[in-house]
């Protein structure tokens, strides 16, 4: 997070630097993971990004988000929030729960009926702005991908402009919610750092951050979907029965 109120067109241009190095790409949803400990527990989408003609299979392929993402960090070395475990893995969070556990229940009930086929193309990227802790996320500019011009690729909103269909007020229940987990991260911080007693951590004790992922091949990428499709007939199936062996009683 910088701030952008007197740079904006300084930053939107050097967003462009990066994103002319990195050509547009697709993204695909179909994998979830989770990560966290006793106290904490998230459940997270996985965004798979990828090019039609890319030789995935390639030990040294880097997929087109972590490679866009290295890029923008190289315009600014100062944000690093997104590579806190030492490095950067592409994830969505869906929710948050009291525990890796209860995270962990939650990805297996979602699995058996997430659909494996939500895929997207990627062409452009937002500079976002938030005013104050109870804001929201305005898109201040629009910054194409690929290597059109250095100049051109950058659509600056003025006003902001805000996410299609997105609600323009927060409901009290989201809000509440908000507050909850926002106590739980800051008694969970406050708690590491009366617990650390100046040692440090051990990276492969850190729970914290999603692990990383390797890269599936076409062939394992079929072998999950074919897998989670027969998980979502049978539970289908079962259910069915369950019903009928109900109205028979």
């Amino acid at each position: 997070f910088i701030e952008i109120k007197d740079n904006m067109e300084i930053i939107a241009q050097r967003l462009r630097n990066a994103t002319s190095n990195c050509q547009p790409f697709q993204v695909s949803l179909d994998s979830l993971g989770t990560f966290g400990g006793n106290s904490r527990g998230v459940l997270w989408l996985y965004p798979r990004s990828y090019r039609e003609n890319d030789n995935v299979i390639d030990e040294s392929y880097e997929e087109p988000l972590i490679h866009l993402q290295a890029l923008l960090e190289q315009e600014f070395p100062t944000c690093t929030e997104q590579r806190k475990s030492g490095q950067f893995t592409p994830h969505m969070t869906l929710s948050h729960f009291a525990s890796l556990e209860d995270a962990q229940t939650a990805q297996a009930q979602t699995e058996a009926w997430w659909p494996t086929d939500i895929t997207f193309d990627v062409n452009q990227i937002y500079l976002l702005q938030r005013i104050g802790d109870d804001g929201q996320f305005l898109r201040v500019a629009a910054i194409s991908l690929g290597d059109a011009g250095i100049s051109a690729g950058i659509d600056i909103h003025s006003p902001p402009e805000v996410f299609p269909r997105m609600p323009t007020t927060e409901e009290d229940w989201v809000r509440v919610e908000r507050m909850k987990l926002k106590k739980r991260r800051n008694g969970s911080w406050k708690g590491r750092r009366r617990s650390r007693g100046g040692r440090q951590r051990s990276p492969s004790n850190d729970s914290r951050g999603p692990i990383s992922r390797s890269i599936d091949t076409p062939e394992e990428i079929a072998a999950k979907r074919a897998t989670r499709k027969e998980k979502r007939e049978r539970l289908e199936h079962e259910r069915l029965e369950k019903e009928k062996n109900c109205n028979e009683g």
